[in-house]
Order: C-alpha cells, then structure tokens, then sequence
C-alpha cells in the first residue's frame, strides 16, 4: 500500500463494508467522506478523519477530502453522479492522486446497457474516469444480496416473492459485505490492479425459482414465486422504502434479464482472485438473516 485511502459515501452499506475491512489492517490510514447527516454511522470505525462532503460542490471541504490521499475508492449516490464525478476528478487531479477505486455497474457490460439508468449513469462515470488520466480500477457489482430485504413484506403477509421475470431466468449476486472486501483489497495493493476493469459475483447464478426454495428450506415455510408485472415489482420496492427512482432503475435490469442478457447472469472467479473467497452464496445468506423474514 503506499498512502492514505480516501473512502466516499462512506456511511452507507457498501461504504460502511469497506471500512469494516480495511479496519482489519492496522497500518491502513483511512479518511470517510459522507453528508453530516452520516456521521454517526461512522462512530464505530477508527479513521484518520471524517470530512462532511458529498461532492455536490467543488469546495475547500471536496479539497480537503482528497489532500494527501493515495488512493481513493469512489462509491457514489443514486444521485447527480455526473456532477460529483466531474468536481472529484477536478480535485483528484489537483491533489495528485494515484490511484481510483471505482464503483461501477455490471449492467455497463451488457448491448442494452443504455436502455436502463444505471447503465447510462456508469457508463458516463467510468469513461470520465478512464479519461481523467489517473490510474483507475472500475469495479462492476451485481444486484445486491440486501436487496432481499424487499421481500419482507411480500413474504410475511402473502408467502411468496414476486418479480417482473420469468422463473428459470438465472441472474448474478454479491453481498455488499463481500464487496466491501474487494474494495479494500484493492485499495491496499492497487499496483496489482492498475486501469483493470472487474465484473464481481458471488459464487453462482440464481433463478427466482431456486430462490423461493431457499426461502422455503430455510424459513420452514412455503414460500412461493410469482411472476408479475413490473408495476408489482414496483409497489413492492416503494413498500420497502426504496426510492421510486431507485426502484424504477431495478426493475429496468430485471428487464435485461427477461431478454437474457448475459452479463447479468454470467459467472467469474474475480472475487476469489481479489479476496481470496467465492463469496456467500445465496441460501447462505438468506439462512443468516432468517429471522427478519419470519
């Protein structure tokens, strides 16, 4: 490793993830950037500092943020990702950083990838940061394993999940702690990983098939599979208290799996490469966190 990381959006989940690995290295310096209404969820972590900047503006705090930083590992809001893009390239370069971590989508892979939000938004982050000149990782997550948790409802009160795809249509995973250790990783050794750029799943594809067996085994109860509409899809995000634009973006890549796309479901071993483990698997997870389905 060769200096201070810098970790943005630190306070949400894969932010916080990332913390908790690079906690595990003692001679690891590192700095969290979040809004002042995170900060507490940094309380747990032992930081070199925290700076209150969220990069919507190109100020001393954004300036403060990057100085004296190695590397910085780039996780960005669902929001104006365009607009903090471009002020942290314009201060990353002013305080010479030399290396960028940077979260991306695995939907920037796919033909189609400009049919869906997301994939435009990352796609528009990774070019800029492929072009500022700064040596870069781009890291392209699946969906999330916390995504789950939008089946609470839906399990609880009609025993079933409900997604806009059919029900052997296979699709790829990652937990966001398992994320959070192959942000770190890179960041500790970002020599090994200079203008790579990474699709990261866990250790196999799933259907939504396989998943309400999961849920059945390891809730011990019936839970069933129904496909629906995407305004179903929908209702259940909003229900859960993801933003209509998040969840609108959602079911957008369940589009991409109904037409089969491959990089929403093909499978790599760059995980394992990076962190040295395949992953948690679904039904592990699922099993881990039973009780809040129950």
């Amino acid at each position: 490793m060769n200096g201070p990381i810098l970790v943005t959006g630190a306070s949400g989940r894969v932010g916080r993830s990332t913390l908790r690995a690079l906690s595990l290295h003692d001679d690891v310096k590192v700095r969290a950037t979040t809004k002042s209404s995170g900060m507490d969820k940094l309380k747990e972590f032992k930081l070199m500092d925290e700076v209150d900047a969220d990069g919507r503006h190109n100020d001393e705090s954004l300036h403060r943020a990057f100085e004296g930083i190695s590397t910085a590992i780039i996780i960005l809001p669902s929001e104006a990702r365009s607009v903090i893009t471009h002020n942290f390239i314009s201060q990353a370069k002013s305080c010479g950083l030399k290396h960028v971590v940077v979260l991306s989508a695995r939907v920037v892979g796919c033909a189609g990838y400009a049919t869906t939000r997301f994939g435009r938004q990352f796609k528009l982050v990774e070019d800029a940061w492929k072009g500022s000149g700064i040596p870069y990782t781009i890291v392209r997550l699946p969906f999330f394993l916390e995504n789950q948790y939008a089946n609470v409802k839906p399990i609880k009160t009609r025993g079933e999940i409900c997604y806009p795809v059919a029900s052997h249509h296979p699709w790829s995973y990652i937990s966001v702690e398992d994320a959070g250790k192959a942000f770190a990783a890179i960041a500790i050794h970002p020599e090994n990983h200079v203008n790579e750029t990474y699709g990261l799943n866990g250790p196999d594809a799933i259907t939504c098939h396989q998943l309400a067996e999961y849920y059945s085994e390891c809730l011990r109860k019936d839970v069933k599979f129904r496909e629906c509409a995407n305004w179903d899809a929908l209702n259940d995000l909003c229900e859960a208290g993801v933003s209509a634009w998040k969840a609108e973006g959602l079911v957008e890549l369940w589009e991409l799996i109904e037409e089969r796309a491959p990089e929403m479901s093909n499978l790599n071993a760059n995980l394992e490469k990076i962190t040295g483990s395949k992953g948690i698997s679904c039904k592990d997870w699922i099993q881990q966190h039973a009780t809040s389905f129950k």
